[in-house]
């Protein structure tokens, strides 16, 4: 699972590409290749923030009761699935979701990357409809939730999902229901005979104790057989619908915050817009380069 990338991140990226840019080229490297490669990462920027922006944007979002099944948005009240919490193994919070990275500081002062820690336990968003249980695998988590612990030459890094906080999710979304995702009544009479004949159940419909069922005994537990799934699935049908959501099989973008989803797609629509000025400008400037600076 990876956090996803903000606006930090591709300012990272310019910073690193700029300072390339103004050093001295390693041999056989040419200014205008540096100015390319930025170009290149620019663009491939671009299509990041692009897709996200139009993946918040033309998704609308939708009640979890009557959601479609496939590419969806819902949003609602995070909660935890009953069993165990999950706690953050930083300063031991509850929390629905975590993701923590430690550092470690070197002699010359820099930092470097120790290791990162990722929960993977589900959790629920309940929008008054209904519940859906999402599986944060794989997952662009935005949190607003972020604390920061420094020790001597150590440094951790917390994002957290809060439950009760109000959180958005774009992915997969799949409902289940007991009563409809079921196999023909003909398959489940021919499976519970199979069971009690298995189990010795089967025995209570010999009737004349002869250790074999005849035709008629064996009718009589068909019948029998007959009641009871039918019965089953008659209870089946008030069992409510179980909903899910996961990464998206198409690879389309599953992103789960806990921000205002139309505040994220402004931010990557303006990070996207950032992204192709600077690709314009870096191809114009390789250019430049090129033909001035051979």
């Amino acid at each position: 699972m990876n956090l996803s990338f903000d606006r930090h991140a591709w300012i990272g990226i310019v910073a690193a590409g700029m300072f390339l840019l103004i050093a001295k080229a390693p041999a056989g490297l040419q200014h205008w290749h540096i100015a390319a490669f930025i170009a290149a990462m620019a663009l491939a920027a671009w299509i990041f923030n692009h897709r996200r922006y139009r993946s918040i944007a033309d998704t609308p979002t939708s009640r979890i009761v009557s959601a479609a099944q496939g590419y969806t948005e819902i949003t609602g009240i995070g909660r935890a699935i009953e069993g165990p919490l999950v706690y953050s193994p930083l300063n031991g919070l509850p929390c629905l979701w975590y993701r923590i990275e430690v550092e470690s500081r070197d002699f010359g002062g820099k930092w470097h990357h120790d290791y990162t820690d990722v929960s993977d336990a589900s959790f629920i968003i309940d929008d008054g409809s209904g519940r859906c249980v999402v599986d944060p695998e794989h997952a662009n988590v935005i949190t607003r939730q972020k604390d920061v612990v420094k020790e001597t030459n150590r440094r951790s890094t917390q994002w957290l999902l809060i439950a009760g906080t109000r959180i958005s999710a774009i992915g997969h979304f799949v409902s289940h229901s007991v009563a409809v995702d079921r196999p023909a009544i003909s398959v489940e009479v021919r499976d519970k005979l199979a069971d009690w004949k298995q189990t010795g159940a089967a025995k209570r419909f010999d009737l004349n104790k002869d250790g074999e069922l005849s035709l008629q005994e064996w009718e009589l537990a068909r019948a029998a057989a007959k009641r009871e799934v039918e019965k089953e699935r008659s209870e089946a049908s008030y069992v409510p619908d179980s909903h899910s959501l996961t990464k998206p099989p198409d690879g389309s973008p599953f992103i789960i915050c806990d921000v205002d989803p139309e505040k994220l797609g402004r931010r990557y629509r303006l990070q996207a817009w950032g992204c192709l000025l600077l690709f314009f400008c870096a191809l114009v400037g390789a250019a430049w380069l090129k033909v001035n600076l051979r």
